[in-house]
């Protein structure tokens, strides 16, 4: 790893460590705290992805991202484990797939806003809802997006596809060129 890109991927986990902290006031830290083991990774991962501006320092190239999702997606369960890592990921490649994956989940719903600060309004607000349902993401989708679990699962995947595996270079930025991040403040 040269110094810049060393610098470039130390940048990106202050940011997406400090998102963590942003994203926990937003939802309201006491409700958090009580709940947060209770929601699935790809929630509080990805949206921690997306906050700190996308996969980018993830990934060394193109075919490199591409070639995470050659077998496809990986199913909730084994992402989940994959990304619960205690002194470094038992198997990197699979943790790299599951945050990239996560990204792409919690991308698909922050962007059904056209501004990216209403996108992560919205965002919040379907994560307190999941955390008052115990975790449950499924009542959650309905209420906040009018999306089934299938619609969702159709929704990020075909992003992922559309972004990653079909274009001939990924597109791993969270936000398009004509915006800027939102700002991420507590309440």
């Amino acid at each position: 790893m040269s110094a810049e890109q060393f610098r470039l991927h130390a940048s990106h986990m202050i940011e997406h460590e400090l998102a963590h902290m942003a994203f926990a006031r937003k939802v309201g830290l006491a409700e958090y705290r009580r709940g947060s083991g209770a929601l699935p990774l790809w929630v509080l991962e990805g949206v921690a992805e997306w906050a700190a501006g996308g996969v980018l320092s993830f990934t060394p190239g193109s075919e490199e991202i591409k070639a995470l999702f050659e077998d496809g997606c990986m199913p909730p369960a084994r992402m989940e484990s994959a990304m619960r890592v205690t002194n470094g990921a038992k198997d990197p490649k699979a943790n790299q797939q599951a945050y990239v994956q996560a990204y792409f989940m919690a991308k698909s719903l922050l962007s059904l806003r056209p501004e990216p600060a209403r996108g992560l309004e919205q965002f919040v607000g379907f994560a307190r809802d999941a955390l008052r349902a115990g975790g449950s993401v499924e009542a959650a989708l309905a209420g906040r997006y009018g999306l089934t679990p299938e619609q969702f699962d159709r929704r990020w995947r075909s992003l992922l596809e559309t972004d990653v595996v079909r274009a001939s270079r990924p597109v791993l930025s969270s936000f398009a060129a004509s915006h800027s991040r939102p700002a991420v403040r507590g309440r």
